[in-house]
C-alpha cells in the first residue's frame, strides 16, 4: 500500500480561496435574479392598479355620455337638432369604447403577466385587490439612501466577487512555478502458512509452518516545474486583467446606483 499526502502545495490555498469567492459569485447572482423577478412582479402589480384606475373612469365617462346620447336621439326626434349632432355624438362614444376595450385587453394582459411573475399556475389570472398603492415617506436623505444602495446592490458585490476570483487565479497559475514538497508512505506485508519440504500424503502436523515479512519506508518527496515556457506566466497576466475589468464593472455599477437613485 502506497499513501501520498501533499503536505505543502502553493496551489492549493489559492484555489479554495478562488472556488469560495466563485460560489458567492453564484449566491450574489442568484439574489439579483430573485430581486429582478420581485421588481418586475411590482412594476406589473402598480400598472395593473394604474390600468385598473383609467378603466374605472372611462367606464364612468362612456357611461355618462351613453345618456347624453339617448338625450340627443330624443331631440333629434323632436326636430330640435339635426343628424350631425347626433352623427358626432356616437363617433364620440364609439372612441371611448375603443378606448375602454384596449384598457380591458391590456388588463387581462397584465393579469396573466403578473400570475406567471409569482408563480400561479397556467391559465390563471391575478388582479389588484385595492384601487389605490399607499407609499410612506422615504425616513433616508439623499447621501444616505446612495450609501445604502452601494452597500446592498449585488451587481456591485458581484463584479468586486469576480474580480477577486480572477486575481485569485491569476495567484494561482503563478503559484506552479512553485515546488510541491509531499509525504508518502510505503508498506508492505505478505503471510504465508502451509506445508514445507514435505509431500502432502506423508506430510504430518510437525511439517506445517508459516511465513511472515513486513516492510515498511516513509519518504520526503519534491515536485518541480521551474519552467514550462512561458505558458503559466501568460494564463496569469490574462488573469489579471480580468480582474481589472472587473473591477472596472464594479464602478461602472457603483455610477449606476447614483444615476438610478
Amino acid at each position: 500500500a502506497r499513501l501520498k499526502w501533499d503536505f505543502l502545495d502553493p496551489v492549493r490555498y489559492s484555489s479554495i480561496k478562488r472556488s469560495v469567492s466563485l460560489l458567492q459569485s453564484q449566491e450574489l447572482l442568484l439574489s439579483i435574479l430573485c430581486r429582478s423577478q420581485v421588481l418586475e412582479a411590482q412594476m406589473v402589480y402598480a400598472k395593473l392598479v394604474e390600468n385598473q384606475n383609467l378603466i374605472n373612469t372611462y367606464s364612468s365617462i362612456y357611461k355618462k355620455n351613453r345618456f347624453e346620447l339617448e338625450a340627443i336621439l330624443g331631440q333629434f326626434n323632436g326636430g330640435i337638432i339635426s343628424l350631425g349632432d347626433v352623427a358626432q355624438q356616437q363617433t364620440l362614444l364609439l372612441n371611448q369604447l375603443n378606448e375602454l376595450l384596449a384598457l380591458v385587453a391590456l388588463q387581462i394582459e397584465l393579469a396573466s403577466e403578473l400570475a406567471v411573475l409569482i408563480g400561479m399556475s397556467p391559465g390563471s389570472s391575478a388582479l389588484p385587490s385595492q384601487q389605490q398603492i399607499h407609499s410612506e415617506q422615504w425616513p433616508l436623505t439623499l447621501d444616505e439612501t446612495i450609501q445604502e444602495g452601494l452597500r446592498l446592490r449585488e451587481e456591485i458585490q458581484l463584479a468586486l466577487s469576480d474580480s477577486k476570483a480572477a486575481d485569485l487565479q491569476a495567484q494561482t497559475m503563478l503559484n506552479k512555478y512553485l515546488p510541491v514538497f509531499s509525504l508518502s508512505v510505503n508498506g508492505y506485508g505478505n503471510y504465508s502458512d502451509g506445508l514445507f519440504g514435505a509431500d502432502i500424503a506423508d506430510s504430518s502436523s510437525q511439517d506445517r509452518g508459516f511465513t511472515q515479512a513486513t516492510d515498511l519506508s516513509i519518504g520526503l518527496g519534491l515536485t518541480w516545474t521551474p519552467f514550462d515556457g512561458g505558458s503559466y506566466l501568460a494564463s496569469s497576466n490574462a488573469f489579471k486583467d480580468q480582474a481589472k475589468a472587473d473591477l472596472l464593472a464594479a464602478n461602472f455599477q457603483r455610477e449606476r446606483v447614483g444615476r438610478q437613485i
